[in-house]
């Protein structure tokens, strides 16, 4: 690790840490083993914050990107997370395997269970809408304006999707 980029860490870390305990946040969440991970996991020990730390895949796809710096996110996160979710159970055994304490483990699936919903939907017959809907708080950085625009490109193929965004907040027209 560089000096510039360690004294840039321990500079945002310094201040996250002072904002966390002003504020007194009653949890963190942060996604894995990023590098601003390490300035979360750092900045909630000092604050003495929970952290809840989302893998949104294993450790086994993550690979090919380690780095040093990866593994000390993850012993941190051994050490120090509140819990941590997975979307599914081979990511927490990967993690258990690593060492992580099966009580601080979640699984919670981001896929809907295909099984469960056999039969209950119906797909529209050729010519009518095809409907999807988000419910959401309406802020710009959800990415509605690139949704939108991958929207415009679903439709010149599919013409019969329609979109209906529902929520409230900054960015609701």
């Amino acid at each position: 690790m560089k000096a510039g980029t360690s004294y840039t860490i321990t500079r945002r870390t310094a201040n996250l840490a002072r904002y966390l305990a002003r504020e007194r946040f009653d949890v963190v969440h942060v996604h894995a083993v990023s590098l601003f991970g390490l300035d979360a996991h750092l900045a909630t020990a000092l604050a003495r914050v929970p952290l809840i730390v989302t893998h949104h895949s294993t450790l086994e796809w993550w690979r090919p990107f380690w780095t040093l710096q990866s593994d000390v996110i993850l012993q941190m996160e051994k050490w120090r997370t509140t819990f941590a979710v997975c979307p599914y159970q081979k990511a927490a055994d990967e993690l258990r395997d690593y060492g992580m304490r099966s009580e601080r483990l979640v699984v919670i699936p981001f896929c809907a269970d295909e099984m469960r919903f056999s039969g209950s939907i119906t797909l529209p017959k050729p010519g009518e809408p095809f409907r999807l809907i988000i419910p959401a708080r309406l802020v710009a950085d959800k990415g509605y304006a690139q949704l939108l625009e991958a929207m415009a490109k679903v439709r010149s193929q599919l013409p019969h999707v329609r979109l209906t965004i529902v929520g409230t907040g900054p960015a609701q027209a």
